[in-house]
């Protein structure tokens, strides 16, 4: 599963602690390259414990979007530390 250790790897070299506009175009910076790398990843999205949500879309979330009930962030939550992949699915953003 290469795919599975390119995302572990790339995980360890981002930070979402204390999200600022330099960090979130820092982080998109990493996404494209990521993306660029491995073609098969359509997407890459981040949500934090403060309910903010950073996507390789640079897609804006509107105020009534949760990112903390999303499936994905339940899975990655308790997934600690780790990353998850999910299968693909819609967007809950349209």
């Amino acid at each position: 599963m290469p795919m599975v250790h390119s995302v572990n790897s790339y995980a360890n070299t981002i930070s979402v602690k204390n999200i600022s506009d330099d960090s979130v175009k820092e982080l998109n910076k990493k996404f494209d390259e990521f993306i660029e790398l491995h073609k098969e990843a359509l997407s890459i999205y981040i949500g934090t414990n403060e309910g903010q949500m950073i996507s390789t879309t640079g897609r804006v979330f509107g105020s009534n979007y949760d990112v903390q009930n999303q499936e994905w962030f339940q899975e990655a939550k308790n997934a600690g530390t780790s990353p998850i992949i999910t299968a693909p699915y819609e967007s809950a953003a349209g």
